[in-house]
């Protein structure tokens, strides 16, 4: 005790030789705050003395060294009997009520865990870095003149984060594998705008994705929206893949289901408006494909965000418009319990004093933006949502002038699943709002349940116009922020943007274990940058992680000895003893242990369980805890293991669909077979070798169906076969053979595709690869023949694979010019006859149709040029109408091709009705009386096949 109480005396006096005693924090400048380090160990609560409390106190009040002035006040406050010495208790009354000394805002909770104290406190001491002034470690700029930042942090390994910026060209994505040190570019992503979104999956996705969204192939009214994912960190991305794509979208943000224990774990979901109706859609194959996007909610809206909880409930918050035309916005909330399937009816979070957007002398062009920033608490459902809005004393509804309008932080909690909200304190001062705005926030909650929040503040400029990026964070669940305030976060201000995006629309904050990384767009200097400062998460706290592996297995009745590896890890230092348990299991489930138990992580130990012949076919949970105590706070995390039970050996399923030697099935067919009663679960394996010694398909499913995600190949002869899986013994199906469809172009089966013609153009126009004695005597050349303006056909080195081939300019001015090829004479007996042809397209495009254009004509034994139609082209139809507007030489409402631009794709067309006629073939290409696109279209590899006995 002597030990104690002498390290108490020691901790108290060297926290007061380090204390900063402000003299201006004080409320009244009467007092000598300095001089009440003589009364006690120094406390900031201090602060809030007067002169008359401390009138209470004797002019030579007892020196009590653990006790600060503050709690002696309150003690003669509470009892005026106290005479020259306090109780001997005071000290434990202190650490009661408040736990330990607050110095420069560190709380220093040495009392807990020793004596009862509100139920406020969390029972453990904090981390020294707790509370103390919030510095970046470095700022990097990701892009010159970019915008719009979002950052996402790997939430299983911290040294990984991908971010997103609005850049010239586009939306550049960006990677780092140093914890947000160094920064790389990955890629523009083609054809995009903005709005740029990130977010991960868990690790149970092998390999672990990344995912992006993007804003595509903007029209005048909107935008395609777009997602694509990345297996490497986000050093390389999969080609976007459409989610939404009439070109009449905007403002996506993207979100994964991380939860353990959700039903729709690792689902991504997308949210966005079209013209102001609030969308939705949802990919349940880790965002390979999207479902049909869906209309929600019924108030109109713009800036949403989606969050989750413990059980899959997808929780989607907006700023409504106000379509009911009362006045009055609202922040609105949508809860789905079945995955995003349907929505429930909205609930108000709020009512909005603003609408849409409002100017500000930071944002007095594009306006600052409201819209909702949403997070949970996962250890306890606890909902969290940030919004912009303007203060009371604003005109209100966005209809006040910069000037008399003024910006706040609002935030809401809902601690019963969205069903009703309150109001948090602001993150920032109140008292400063007719003269300094803050805006755009980003909220965040840490895994420890900590409440991070960033947002722009103008309290370095005196006419509201520059900003800088502050930061606040709530350990007590958002009812108190720092007590130092709002901390300062970018390190310089940033002056007014003098252009139309200005700000942009959003930020970006990212927090995982001890990184913290917070992404702003940044005017120092004038040079407008997408900006990333990185640092210590001074709020992290030490836990553990706890992996098992296999997380499923496959057991038979009665199986002993059956097993999984676990690995307890230390994050952070974590010192406390892990203990494992058992905590819920099926009733089949017995003799369970482990084999290393009540260790500090890092250890392994083997789970092992044994099963008795009670259980039924089918799928249960072992649920097993991992408990750490670190002599404070209690940590719990279940991990579930998915145990496939099976009564006995397996009789083997039935093929059903498509039936034994059928033919003419489609390329995507519906595989069906009967139900084995005691399977776990189905191999199903496709092959074109009916020994199966190469196999093209090979899944394992749950049910007693599969269907492709690609398509198989047309004219083809496919087996097929079924195992039925089980620990027990397995059983496999006979074997069924079909046939696939022939589609238009295909050589029948049992023959042979084969090269009529073949030009390449790598030695010019006269490049003909001789196939089969068919060609002329003597091979002729390709011609240009120009008919309106110049010609715009010439060899250059962008064909396949960068070889040579034709390229027409789409020129901004009225042309008509076409590639024409030699006399080709057709065979007959070898078809269907098939023209196939690399090209790729930059031409002037309109919405439905083309205002340049680029059309296939045929020309047969001599006759005048007639255009092939959509009826013969078996892929890549025109893709719409020619404008009558601007002059194109072709007649307005011709169907044309104008990819602006399409990408290398091989079109084939049916020439089989020309065999036995000498054709000839024109790449039309005409343009109108304005703009142009220089990449035109490139022509190269054109082919004509027919097919031949092998």
């Amino acid at each position: 005790m002597k030990i104690l109480i002498t390290a108490v005396i020691m901790m108290a006096a060297s926290l007061t030789a380090q204390a900063e005693i402000r003299q201006q924090l004080g409320v009244d400048q009467r007092v000598d705050y300095a001089s009440l380090a003589k009364q006690g160990p120094w406390d900031d609560r201090n602060y809030q003395l007067t002169q008359e409390d401390l009138a209470i106190l004797p002019e030579n009040d007892h020196f009590v060294r653990n006790v600060p002035a503050f709690f002696k006040v309150k003690a003669r406050k509470a009892n005026p009997h106290i005479t020259e010495f306090y109780p001997r208790e005071l000290y434990h009354a202190f650490l009661i009520h408040y736990g330990g000394l607050l110095v420069d805002g560190v709380w220093y909770k040495e009392g807990l865990g020793k004596y009862y104290h509100p139920y406020t406190l969390d029972g453990k001491p904090d981390d020294p870095r707790k509370g103390t002034v919030v510095n970046p470690t470095g700022e990097v700029v990701l892009q010159n003149d970019g915008n719009e930042v979002t950052i996402e942090y790997n939430p299983y390994n911290n040294m990984q984060a991908v971010a997103g910026a609005n850049a010239n060209g586009g939306q550049e994505m960006y990677y780092t594998t140093d914890g947000g040190v160094t920064w790389f570019a990955s890629q523009v992503n083609p054809s995009s705008c903005c709005d740029p979104t990130v977010d991960w999956s868990t690790t149970d996705v092998v390999p672990q994705r990344t995912y992006q969204a993007d804003l595509g192939s903007c029209g005048f009214g909107g935008c395609n929206i777009r997602s694509s994912y990345s297996e490497d960190g986000g050093q390389t991305w999969v080609p976007m893949i459409m989610v939404d794509g009439d070109q009449s979208n905007d403002k996506e943000f993207i979100h994964v289901d991380r939860s353990p224990t959700s039903p729709h774990k690792d689902n991504v979901y997308i949210t966005y408006h079209k013209g102001n109706v609030m969308r939705f859609a949802r990919s349940t194959d880790y965002g390979t494909t999207w479902s049909t996007p869906i209309n929600v909610g019924v108030d109109t809206g713009i800036g949403s965000d989606i969050t989750t909880d413990s059980a899959g409930n997808i929780y989607y918050f907006y700023p409504g418009l106000d379509s009911d035309s009362n006045n009055q916005a609202e922040l609105n909330m949508l809860k789905s319990t079945d995955g995003g399937a349907t929505f429930q009816a909205p609930v108000v979070v709020s009512p909005i004093r603003g609408r849409f957007d409002f100017p500000v002398p930071a944002m007095e062009t594009r306006e600052v933006f409201i819209y909702a920033s949403a997070d949970i608490d996962t250890n306890n459902d606890h909902l969290y949502v940030a919004i912009t809005d303007e203060t009371s004393d604003s005109v209100g509804y966005g209809t006040g002038s910069a000037n008399n309008n003024h910006a706040e932080i609002r935030v809401f909690k809902s601690i019963d699943a969205g069903a009703s909200w309150t109001e948090l304190p602001k993150p920032h001062p109140t008292a400063d709002k007719l003269t300094v705005d803050r805006f755009h926030p980003w909220i965040k909650v840490g895994e420890n349940g900590v409440v991070h929040i960033g947002f722009y503040d103008t309290r370095h400029s005196s006419a509201r116009s520059g900003v800088d990026f502050y930061y606040n964070v709530s350990t007590d669940g958002g009812a108190t922020w720092l007590a130092q305030g709002a901390q300062r976060y970018s390190t310089q201000t940033s002056s007014n943007v003098n252009n139309g995006q200005e700000w942009g629309d959003y930020n970006g904050l990212s927090v995982v274990l001890d990184k913290m990384a917070m992404t702003w767009t940044d005017n120092r200097a004038s040079s407008v940058d997408a900006m990333v400062g990185y640092g210590d998460n001074a709020n992290a706290e030490p836990t553990f992680n706890v992996d098992a592996t296999p997380s499923e297995l496959s057991v038979c009745a009665n199986d002993i000895g059956n097993l999984s590896n676990l690995s307890i890890t230390e994050v952070l230092g974590y010192a406390g003893t892990v203990t494992l348990s058992v905590d819920s299991a099926p009733a089949y489930v017995n003799n369970s242990a482990f084999s290393v138990n009540a260790q500090v992580p890092p250890f392994l130990s083997d789970f092992t369980f044994d099963v008795d012949n009670s259980g039924s076919n089918g799928t249960d949970i072992i649920s097993l805890l991992a408990s750490g105590d670190d002599g404070g706070t209690i940590i719990n995390k279940n991990i579930d293991l998915t145990v496939n039970y099976s009564e006995g050996i397996t009789s083997g399923s039935s093929l059903l669909t498509p039936t034994d030697a059928e033919t003419n099935v489609q390329t995507k067919p519906n595989f069906t077979w009967s139900s084995d009663a005691n399977a776990v679960n189905y191999l199903f394996e496709l092959s074109t070798d009916v020994s199966f010694a190469t196999v093209d398909i090979s899944e394992t499913v749950t049910g007693t169906s599969y269907t492709p995600v690609i398509d198989l190949q047309t004219s083809t002869d496919y087996y097929w076969r079924v195992t039925s899986q089980s620990p027990c013994g397995n059983s496999t199906s006979g074997v069924y053979t079909f046939q696939t469809t022939v589609a238009p172009g295909d050589c029948p089966i049992g023959t042979q595709q084969t090269d009529v013609y073949y030009y390449d153009f790598n030695v010019g126009a006269v490049d003909l690869i001789f196939k089969n004695g068919y060609e002329p005597i003597s091979p002729q050349p390709w011609t240009i023949e120009t008919a309106v303006g110049l010609t715009n056909w010439s060899l250059q080195p962008v064909g396949d694979g960068g070889s040579m081939a034709y390229q027409g300019d789409d020129i901004d001015a009225i042309n008509d010019s076409s590639l024409v090829s030699p006399l080709l004479p057709l065979p007959t007996g070898i078809g269907p006859l098939t023209l196939r042809f690399w090209n790729t397209q930059t031409i002037e495009d309109r919405t439905g149709g083309c205002y340049d254009s680029a059309i296939l004509e045929v020309s047969v034994n001599g006759g005048a040029f007639t255009q092939v139609l959509d009826a013969d082209i078996i892929n890549n139809a025109y893709d719409g109408p020619v404008s009558g507007s601007w002059n194109n030489p072709l007649p307005g409402g011709t169907l044309a091709w104008c990819g602006d631009p399409m990408t290398a794709t091989v079109f084939n067309v049916d020439v089989d009705d020309y065999a036995g006629s000498d054709i000839k073939l024109a790449f039309r290409l005409t343009s109108d009386s304005s703009v142009g696109r220089p990449e035109g279209w490139v022509i190269d590899n054109v082919r004509i096949t027919g097919c031949t006995a092998p």
